[in-house]
């Protein structure tokens, strides 16, 4: 497995002005809420969107095991079955060049490593030919996008790089969020706990080259998840999910960033 600080690079051609970046996350296949319909939808939008990239953020699987939350015999289908399916989406998708990057959650790192030393995911995406976009914890992605020619009487241009971090589960509280601790990004995303939000953070930034403070957005999407209501969501009584799915657009030029809520 790479680092996880080993970031992902990905450039982008110097003809393409946007990107479309979708989140595909608390999938839970296997379990028997699973909405097969929803994946299929999403996976659907994505296939018809030329400019779409997707980032992979954990609980793909449900992964249940003796000692698990979940209950073992639950499951629709066995955990081998759960990382096939996750191999046959990453390969698709992978073939055609639209996945970025791909991190695990609590069901496929915690629960069944902690029994078995198996790591779903990364074995899904070795068997997809995708390893290199892999990362055991968190992923940061540095993208360039689009081309800015250099001022007049200098050769060359520049393209926007936008610089994301994922990760499966992070701290959402009223005066601290996970993606406060990190420099540098332009954008956070993170499922786990199936409560979509677009929720947008504001910091100072210090611009040591032109002397200045400035206010800078981090856009920080919590992921919903492919899940209909009931099962152990009903036993412990939580609330019914949103179903609401993000995209984030990101423009070339110093256009900025756009989130786009949607539903399949």
């Amino acid at each position: 497995m790479l680092n996880d600080y080993q970031p992902i690079l990905y450039t982008a051609p110097q003809t393409q002005d946007e990107m479309h970046l979708y989140f595909l996350h608390d999938a839970h296949m296997g379990n028997a809420e699973h909405s097969a319909a929803r994946l299929n939808a999403f996976l659907q939008k994505v296939d018809e969107d030329p400019a779409a990239q997707v980032l992979v953020i954990g609980d793909m699987c449900e992964n249940v095991v003796a000692g698990s939350k979940g209950d073992v015999f639950y499951q629709v289908y066995p955990p081998h079955e759960q990382k096939y399916r996750a191999k046959e989406i990453f390969a698709d998708l992978h073939k055609a060049g639209k996945l970025l990057a791909v991190v695990p959650g609590n069901h496929e790192r915690n629960r069944i490593t902690r029994t078995t030393s198996m790591f779903p995911l990364y074995d899904a995406c070795v068997m997809a030919g995708c390893e290199g976009l892999y990362r055991q914890h968190f992923a940061v992605i540095d993208i360039a996008l689009g081309y800015r020619p250099r001022m007049a009487g200098k050769s060359g241009g520049d393209q926007q790089h936008y610089v994301g971090y994922i990760t499966h589960r992070a701290k959402d509280l009223v005066n601290f969020h996970t993606a406060d601790t990190i420099d540098g990004i332009d954008f956070f995303a993170f499922g786990h706990d199936h409560n979509p939000k677009d929720k947008p953070r504001g910091k100072l930034v210090y611009d040591v080259n032109k002397k200045m403070l400035r206010q800078k957005t981090v856009e920080v999407i919590n992921c919903g998840s492919f899940l209909d209501y009931g099962g152990y969501a009903v036993d412990g009584g939580y609330r019914v999910p949103a179903q609401k799915l993000y995209m984030l657009r990101l423009l070339d030029k110093g256009r900025g960033m756009e989130t786009v809520g949607f539903y399949v």
